[in-house]
């Protein structure tokens, strides 16, 4: 389903977002 798979890609985008700002 596409709306799954681009939930999942919003997701890990988020994750590494947030990864990037917590080691910023």
């Amino acid at each position: 389903m596409v709306f799954g798979k681009m939930r999942f890609i919003y997701s890990c985008v988020y994750m590494v977002g947030m990864l990037l700002l917590y080691y910023n």
